[in-house]
């Protein structure tokens, strides 16, 4: 029996012998005779959020290239601080930059850049929108961190400051009611700005809708407001029934179709394309009376108050303004600068008594000429290209708007005040009392100034660059059209919305009839729309 204790023992003291030397002959492969000559991490950098982690991989090779499985390899960050390491394990601690080095020995090692970040601002790409009750809109938040860098593995949390008018969801805005809420999002806890958001249940439709081929460049109601002329990149312009949109006549040139305008007794019509020919016409039964060539393509045609004289405006490398009487007979005409394509003219008024003319030019000019003669009677200027000017009713004061600003001029051309926009001015007009001027811009607001002092009287936003505005011939609205495809109503006094109609294209022109009672817009979706004022 003893015997066979002390087999056993033997057998398991073997046993144990054969395992000793297996592991120290594996352990000895490590070493001792070969040597690791380089170090390769499975990135050289990367991007980790402040309390996450992040695993590196090294891949240890002797002098031949061979893998060294059991090299023995030795962490560490250059600024703990920042990032901690353990066993290849990366954790981001704090805002920076460190090193995670991996190394055999002193003489090999390999780093890898840890760039460790946190949501650092959040920002909204816009600060206002409105919407009908009936539509949606998403907001896309933008997420950086302290370097600038944007952000995608964000957790968002979705406010609305007031879910009775509108909700919010993943940034879906879903509206609820009319009225007026706020919407903001964290970003990992970090808050954006609010973004305003307005719902408008004032909607408005089109009484009628007319078609063209191409863009409508320009509408206008005649005297009585029976008739609405509409001009196209067609070729052609249409006068429609005002009431009931059915096409009384078509008129054409030979190529684009910019302006058109009525008389004040609405017996004849004016109109101007880029075949560079003016072409009168009669307005009750479409009958062309004359056709006349100038020296470039036509910006703005109108007759003057009194039905005697045809002024059109335009250029081709050379501003050209043209006068003719009411029979075709030429007047005068005048040039604007030299042999240069910003010396095209691009809008044109007529003073209340017809006796002055004010146009705008690209070479940023605005002038002042007699209607009789074409004398130059005084010239101001704008820091860039002017795109609508307009006398007020007591013809004392111009204004005009060219690159960011406002401008209000005296009768001798001296600048009573100038406002600005934070991008391009487009539009100006005066209310017919003449106590206040409007001006819209691509920086998506109308604003009303008082025109004694120039001071803001009051600013609203829109959702897009506004192209176009008028006040009501009782001055108690304006509308203002541009590129988010709407008209918008506004009391003139407060700013309050009226109506809103969507047109559905970027609105090109727009005119109040004399009656008040109707708006017709013309748009880049080749339509014509009439609508009433009041929803």
């Amino acid at each position: 029996m003893i015997n066979r204790n002390l087999f056993n023992i033997s057998v398991i003291s073997l046993l144990f012998l054969v395992l000793f030397i297996f592991c120290d002959r594996d352990k000895a492969s490590v070493d001792p005779n070969i040597t690791v000559q380089s170090i390769k991490l499975s990135t050289s950098e990367t991007y980790l959020k402040i309390g996450k982690t992040h695993t590196l991989t090294a891949i240890a090779r002797d002098a031949n290239g061979e893998e060294v499985k059991k090299a023995q390899i030795t962490w560490e960050s250059s600024r703990p601080n920042v990032a901690s390491v353990d066993d290849g394990v990366v954790t981001a601690l704090t805002e920076g930059t460190t090193t995670i080095i991996a190394s055999v020995g002193e003489a090999v090692y390999e780093g890898c850049d840890i760039f460790a970040y946190k949501v650092n601002s959040v920002t909204l790409p816009i600060d206002y929108y409105s919407l009908l009750l009936w539509e949606e809109f998403t907001l896309q938040p933008i997420a950086l961190d302290g370097t600038g860098r944007e952000i995608q593995d964000v957790e968002w949390n979705w406010i609305s400051t007031n879910e009775l008018v509108a909700s919010v969801e993943n940034g879906l805005i879903t509206p609820v009611s009319g009225g007026m809420t706020e919407i903001l999002v964290e970003g990992d806890g970090v808050p954006s700005e609010p973004c305003e958001i307005q719902i408008i249940e004032e909607e408005i439709f089109p009484v009628w809708t007319g078609e063209h081929d191409w863009h409508v460049k320009e509408v206008v109601f005649n005297p009585d407001g029976s008739q609405v002329a509409s001009a196209s990149r067609d070729n052609t312009f249409k006068v429609w029934d005002s009431n009931t949109g059915s096409l009384i006549w078509t008129g054409t040139h030979d190529n684009h179709v910019e302006a058109v305008a009525f008389s004040s007794d609405g017996n004849k019509l004016v109109s101007g394309g880029f075949d560079k020919k003016v072409k009168v016409w009669n307005a009750i039964d479409g009958s062309l009376i004359w056709t006349r060539t100038v020296g470039g393509y036509l910006e703005a045609v109108a007759f003057t108050p009194d039905n005697k004289i045809v002024i059109s405006v335009g250029g081709h490398l050379v501003g050209y303004i043209d006068a003719w009487s009411n029979t075709g007979d030429y007047l005068w005409g005048r040039t604007e600068g030299g042999f240069d394509l910003r010396n095209h003219i691009t809008c044109l008024a007529l003073h209340p008594d017809g006796n002055q003319l004010v146009y705008g030019a690209q070479n940023n000019k605005v002038r002042v000429c007699a209607t009789n003669n074409g004398g130059l009677i005084w010239h101001g200027e704008h820091d860039d290209e002017v795109l609508s000017v307009c006398f007020n009713p007591d013809s004392t004061l111009t204004a005009s708007v060219g690159g960011n600003d406002v401008k209000i001029w005296r009768s001798n051309g001296a600048t009573l005040w100038a406002g600005t926009h934070s991008d391009v001015a487009s539009s100006v007009k005066f209310k017919p009392d003449g106590t206040t001027v409007a001006s819209v811009g691509y920086d998506k607001r109308l604003k009303l100034w008082d025109v004694a002092t120039g001071t803001l009287i009051w600013e609203k936003k829109h959702n897009s660059p506004l192209l176009q505005v008028d006040f009501s011939p009782d001055g108690n609205l304006i509308v203002v059209g541009g590129q988010d495809n709407r008209i918008t109503i506004r009391n003139s006094n407060d700013g309050s919305i009226v109506g809103v109609g969507v047109h559905g294209g970027y609105i090109l022109s727009l005119d109040f009839s004399h009656q008040d009672d109707k708006i017709v817009t013309g748009s880049k979706t080749k339509s014509v729309k009439v609508w009433h004022v009041y929803p």
